[in-house]
């Protein structure tokens, strides 16, 4: 048994399966490894790839502008010009 904190995920080949599930779930991404990689503490490895989601926006042009994430809501503000009435 793992200990507190430490969950252990199932290998799989589906790792497209894998992301939509973990994704969907609320995860933050997922890792993929070379099968004969091993972990190595503070080295990085290019057999080892972290993949996370990008965040997606949507914008509506009008008085309201509506975002998934506030920081995309302040890059809109700053990117589209206010009209001087």
């Amino acid at each position: 048994m793992p200990p507190p904190g430490v969950c252990l995920v199932p290998v799989t080949e589906d790792a497209p399966a894998l992301w939509d599930t973990w994704v969907g779930m609320g995860g933050e991404g997922i890792v993929l490894k070379e099968r004969t990689s091993v972990y190595r503490p503070g080295i990085r490895s290019p057999a080892w790839l972290k993949l996370k989601p990008k965040p997606m926006t949507s914008r509506t042009i009008g008085p309201r502008s509506r975002s998934r994430t506030p920081m995309a809501t302040m890059a809109a503000r700053s990117r589209i010009p206010r009209s001087s009435s």
